[in-house]
């Protein structure tokens, strides 16, 4: 990751340095940085992009970061595309003769909330404006959710992988492994101890905890990367953990009395085609 000069690690001391925070900063602010360097977004190209949908020629990525589903995207990408092509079309030797690159929108999905909403354009016009659709835009945004990226990965190896599992964690077990990791690079000299991006985690950890309902006294001792496994974040994990069985369990107990019920209905009618049409039909 990029190098930078030297600064107040401490976010809460400099407000109005280029790199502040603010626990309650929205999470699709906080990712924008994890996308600062260009490494990072190289590897974020190169699993979820290249070699699915991107043509030879050069393309213009879009990026846009969510973090609360919104059903009017593809009419945001639609400004924003019309934006790039507008500015590349009266930039310096812009001219009829040259041709616009294609320009490829991307949605980076933050947060763990399922996306119920349409990606393309068409698919928000009304039903009588569907026989004019071979004149309409047929623009479709790549969806790309990085629970799942970070779900996907068989094994941590880069500083991108440990910071983007460090934010959707399996378990506080993987937390801390991973946490080990992303250290350990930092130790190697592989990522600087000052890099932008450390300073987000740090305080996507907080917002994670403030979510969770920790202290804001707690909060505030998490000030740095060597305080993520700190025994206040532990605390925060446990709290959490706690919460996530409670909530694995109750949907444990109602997959489980959906299924008697499916059990007893396929009981009931197994018996009545038994005493209709016979054992054999009935198995």
């Amino acid at each position: 990751m990029a190098d930078h000069s030297p600064r107040d690690r401490n976010p809460a001391r400099d407000p109005d340095g280029p790199h502040s925070f603010s626990p309650h900063q929205p999470k699709d602010k906080l990712a924008k940085l994890f996308y600062r360097d260009e490494r990072a977004v190289a590897e974020f190209l190169t699993q979820h992009v290249f070699g699915k949908i991107v043509p030879d020629e050069i393309v213009v990525f879009l990026f846009e970061f969510q973090a609360t589903p919104d059903w009017r995207m593809p009419v945001r990408i639609l400004l924003e595309t019309a934006l790039v092509y507008d500015y590349l079309s009266k930039s310096e030797g812009g001219s009829r003769e040259r041709k616009l690159p294609p320009v490829l929108p991307i949605v980076v999905q933050v947060g763990k909330q399922p996306w119920p909403w349409p990606m393309r354009l068409a698919e928000l016009l009304a039903d009588e404006a569907k026989a004019f659709l071979p004149f309409a835009l047929g623009q479709e945004a790549l969806l790309v959710s990085e629970e799942a990226a970070a779900r996907g990965l068989v094994r941590v190896e880069t500083p991108w992988d440990a910071i983007l599992r460090l934010r959707y964690p399996a378990d506080e077990g993987d937390y801390m492994e991973t946490l080990a990791v992303l250290k350990g690079l930092v130790l190697a000299g592989l990522v600087s101890p000052d890099d932008p991006a450390l300073d987000a985690l740090v305080e996507w950890v907080r917002s994670d905890m403030i979510e969770a309902g920790a202290k804001e006294e707690d909060v505030a001792k998490v000030q740095r990367l060597e305080d993520l496994g700190g025994p206040v974040v532990d605390s925060w994990f446990a709290k959490r953990l706690r919460e996530s069985g409670r909530k694995e369990r109750a949907e444990g107990r109602e997959e489980g009395r959906a299924e008697g019920r499916r059990e007893g209905r396929r009981a009931t009618l197994v018996r009545l085609a038994r005493r209709k049409f016979g054992v054999e039909t009935a198995e």
